[in-house]
């Protein structure tokens, strides 16, 4: 997981590391929940149509609400 690349939205990286790390996991240990939360963007940013991706925000908050 260390070498994938996150990007905003759904990582298919992100998810195949899961698979992984589950089918090492006794079956009474798999049971999860998985949460996804939104969020809203600026107005007029770009978008890269090559990378889909919008470019020009990124939150590198310090965790601090």
């Amino acid at each position: 997981m260390n070498s994938a690349t996150i990007l905003p939205g759904f990582n298919d990286d992100v998810f195949s590391g899961l698979e992984v790390r589950v089918q090492e996991l006794q079956e009474r240990d798999r049971v999860c929940s998985l949460l996804v939360d939104e969020m809203s963007l600026k107005s007029n940013l770009p978008y890269d149509q090559a990378d889909d991706t919008v470019v020009g925000y990124e939150d590198f908050s310090s965790g601090a609400y």
